[in-house]
């Protein structure tokens, strides 16, 4: 089954932009844990609004608010 390719889409959620990039992982929940659960961090180039991500094999699943 091919997927569309807005599926595959990230986009901050607080500003709308689609210029985001992934953080690095910080303390050993972010290091142990999200691993495990698929989830990175992100981070809007435009307005440095940090997020997780849970990324799955059909793109991303969820997107979950973090400051």
């Amino acid at each position: 089954m091919r997927l569309p390719t807005d599926y595959f889409h990230k986009q901050c959620p607080y500003c709308g932009s689609d210029r985001i990039r992934r953080a690095a992982r910080h303390g050993l929940f972010e290091r142990s844990i999200f691993p495990v659960l698929n989830a990175y961090p992100y981070r809007c180039e435009k307005c440095s609004h940090r997020m997780l991500m849970f990324i799955g094999r059909h793109g991303v699943i969820k997107l979950t608010e973090s400051r």
